[in-house]
């Protein structure tokens, strides 16, 4: 089972794809294995976007 849910999302094309594939055959591993790494690409752009806003903002400057 675990080389099954290690190697799904290598050849994926999208990170979407595992999500769907769980969903339509009812398979909450794939599901939560496409759902963990766009929840942290999520957490990682947020805190990209934070740290630019932060840098950018005029309190930061002067």
């Amino acid at each position: 089972m675990s080389r099954v849910i290690s190697t799904s999302s290598i050849g994926a094309r999208t990170l979407g794809l595992p999500i769907i594939v769980g969903l339509s055959g009812f398979n909450t591993a794939y599901v939560i294995q496409g759902a963990l790494p766009v929840a942290l690409l999520a957490i990682v752009v947020d805190q990209a976007f934070r740290w630019l806003g932060d840098w950018l903002s005029p309190s930061h400057r002067g």
